[in-house]
């Protein structure tokens, strides 16, 4: 499957889980509602975090492992 056809899938998959539609999610992230449609569409690349899971591969680490910082935390939460 490919990538960004996984992201939207599971995007789709956790809205559901939570009972939330798309632009309920754009509003809970302050995004535009277009650019979460275009993701789910497959219309917008997700190519920024795909690197960043190359990334992790080459340091043998996990994603969670990534963002376990004070700076990143700060900013992600």
């Amino acid at each position: 499957m490919e990538h960004s056809r996984a992201i939207a899938n599971r995007i789709k998959e956790l809205c559901e889980k939570k009972g939330m539609n798309y632009t309920k999610l754009a509003e809970a992230c302050g995004e535009p509602a277009t650019r979460i449609y275009r993701v789910i569409a497959g219309t917008m690349s997700c190519q920024a975090i795909l690197l960043l899971v190359k990334i992790c591969k080459g340091l043998d680490i996990s994603l969670d492992e990534f963002f376990d910082t004070d700076e990143l935390k700060d900013i992600f939460q």
